[in-house]
């Protein structure tokens, strides 16, 4: 589904319920708002995820460079 703006939304809405009855007009707002709300949700998750991996990232690179000291202190310490 096409993204739109929430005024777009508004007037959309208008638009439906001044052409359909009061039943049809429920069920589509309805079917709508779900398709909208899982839209939201999932472009919540792929947010949530691509952070989650940033974090992840950083940490593996801080706790390799600690790693990287850490045997080149032990190679030191051998000679």
């Amino acid at each position: 589904m096409i993204k739109i703006n929430k005024s777009d939304k508004i007037e959309l809405e208008k638009i439906l319920k001044s052409r359909l009855n009061t039943e049809q007009g429920e069920k589509l707002m309805t079917s709508l708002a779900q398709h909208w709300k899982e839209e939201g949700v999932q472009q919540g998750m792929q947010i949530g995820e691509a952070r989650g991996m940033q974090i992840g990232e950083a940490r593996g690179m801080q706790i390799a460079k600690r790693k990287k000291y850490e045997v080149a202190k032990n190679m030191l310490l051998l000679f």
